[in-house]
């Protein structure tokens, strides 16, 4: 009985040795499968579990670069969100250094020696990074501004695939270049869709152009070219913020973080509502809305102000606040703001300032 189990018991371990033998040879097989390299970088495969923080300290060796390997990496519109199966671009450029083998060369001189005290080396610690507060805002892509200056489209809507009246995600466009940009239509490039206002905005007290609204309108995606000379190139739309109609204009899409910072609001600060986004006569809490002050005047994203209201009290008069604004985006001039309280409405010309510690 005994010499009839043996030769079994034998068999199934070798099979289990040569399977357990195997195992690491295929753990690095599929691990180099997701790293391919190329002259100007490599191309990584995103695992479960990726995150740009993480990658950026395992490529370049600080996680701080992360909004740089974002910033190169287009077709990912959440920084906090990248998916198993996506594809990232990494460029040597951005900290990947090659070190490259110094052949020894017969010199006629002979090769000064330096010596390097070790002390020079000191290795410094990694302080781990602090999370600073921040204010989540999901839809901070659609929000426009005020621009004094004169955006450059980079491009035009001029047909729908299927005549539709209401373009909307999934549908596809076809788009031509604009005169005189020299950047081109490039499959998988991605744009804004905008639109601007007929009349300049003006501030309300000063009557002061601010300058032209722009309103973004979502974002599309080249995915062909059909002709090179004018570029005509065909597009999907990813993302519809609003409502998107033929003779819309196109700039390069500048994705931004939807976690906003908070920041300190600076002192001394007094100013108005020019109008809400969509120039309504009254507005109220979560409406987006531009404010008369900017950059120039220290106005920064995820600043907070108050907004009040004069009280006439005859004899005297006082300020009372009754609603907050949160700071989105800043421009020269002005700023967008999202209304985040308000005990009564608020309007063109309503006052605002920092909040009284």
């Amino acid at each position: 009985m005994f010499y009839k189990i043996k030769p079994i018991i034998i068999v199934m371990l070798c099979s289990i040795f040569t399977i357990v033998a195997a195992l690491p040879l295929c753990a690095d097989t599929q691990e180099a499968g997701d790293i391919i390299e190329n002259e100007t970088g490599l191309y990584y495969t995103v695992k479960k579990g990726d995150t740009l923080w993480d990658l950026s300290a395992k490529f370049f060796d600080s996680p701080w670069v992360w909004p740089d390997l974002w910033s190169k990496n287009k077709q990912v519109l959440n920084p906090h969100r990248i998916y198993p199966g996506q594809r990232l671009r990494f460029y040597k450029h951005e900290g990947v250094y090659v070190v490259e083998e110094v052949k020894e060369e017969l010199s006629p001189e002979p090769v000064q020696v330096v010596e390097v005290k070790e002390e020079e080396y000191a290795e410094v610690e990694e302080v781990p990074p602090i999370e600073l507060p921040s204010y989540p805002y999901r839809q901070i892509d659609r929000v426009g501004f005020i621009r004094k200056e004169t955006v450059t489209s980079h491009g035009t809507i001029f047909k729908a695939k299927e005549k539709k009246t209401m373009i909307s995600t999934g549908d596809v466009v076809y788009v031509n270049q604009q005169k005189g940009v020299n950047s081109p239509l490039l499959p998988g490039n991605l744009y804004t869709i905008y639109r601007t206002l007929d009349k300049s905005v003006r501030d309300v007290t000063s009557n002061k152009i601010i300058g032209i609204q722009y309103d973004l309108k979502g974002v599309l995606e080249i995915t062909e070219v059909i002709k090179k000379e004018p570029c005509v190139a065909a597009a999907r739309i990813v993302r519809c913020f609003r409502d998107i109609r033929l003779d819309d204009l196109l700039i390069p899409y500048n994705p931004r973080s939807p976690e906003i910072i908070m920041t300190e609001s600076t002192e001394g600060i007094a100013g108005e509502f020019i109008a809400s986004e969509d120039h309504q006569k009254l507005f109220a809490m979560d409406t987006i809305a531009f404010i008369n002050r900017g950059d120039n005047d220290g106005i920064k994203p995820g600043q907070s102000y108050s907004i009040f209201y004069i009280e006439d009290l005859d004899i005297v008069s006082k300020k009372v606040d009754y609603g907050e604004l949160f700071v989105l985006h800043t421009e020269t001039n002005n700023s967008t703001v999202l209304i985040t309280k308000a005990k009564k409405a608020v309007k063109p010309g309503t006052k605002f300032h920092t909040p009284v510690q």
